[in-house]
């Protein structure tokens, strides 16, 4: 980035002289000292990022600092490694040998024990056919109680 980190603390040193001197008459010295702090912090922050935006502007994305070190020309040949994915995943035969049947379970059912679905008993009325009458009949009586 361009320039030191020494613009960032002045920055923030002179955010936080004025946040102290505005803040000391009105509040008790802890809360004048943690608004200080607030602010030192904020403009330390706003000051970082606008001089890497500036840095961006004016050097590009791909420029560094130290480009001309050998570390930072071999870090630079490093810098596709990785970017690519391979999503293949390789044969598994021993995977394969699982999903096949084998001759002999040993899970105590026998070879002619295969799948059956269950055929479950059909639901049919067991009481005698009711006369309608009857019915409404009962229905009226159970109305009036």
């Amino acid at each position: 980035m361009t320039g030191t980190i020494r613009w960032n603390l002045y920055g923030g040193a002179v955010a936080f002289v004025l946040t102290f001197i505005a803040s000391i008459t009105r509040n008790i010295f802890v809360t004048t000292l943690l608004n200080s702090f607030y602010s030192f912090v904020l403009v330390f922050a706003i000051i970082f990022l606008f001089r890497f935006v500036l840095h961006l502007i004016l050097n590009g994305p791909g420029t560094s600092v130290y480009a001309e070190s050998p570390e930072a020309a071999e870090a630079a040949e490093d810098a596709g490694t990785g970017s690519n994915i391979n999503l293949a995943t390789p044969d598994d035969h021993s995977l394969n040998d699982l999903l096949k049947p084998k001759a002999s379970h040993s899970d105590g059912f026998g070879d002619d024990a295969g799948f059956a679905p269950l055929k479950p008993p059909k639901l049919v009325s067991q009481a005698p056919e009711l006369n309608p009458e009857e019915l409404a009949n009962a229905l009226r009586r159970m109305s009036e109680e």
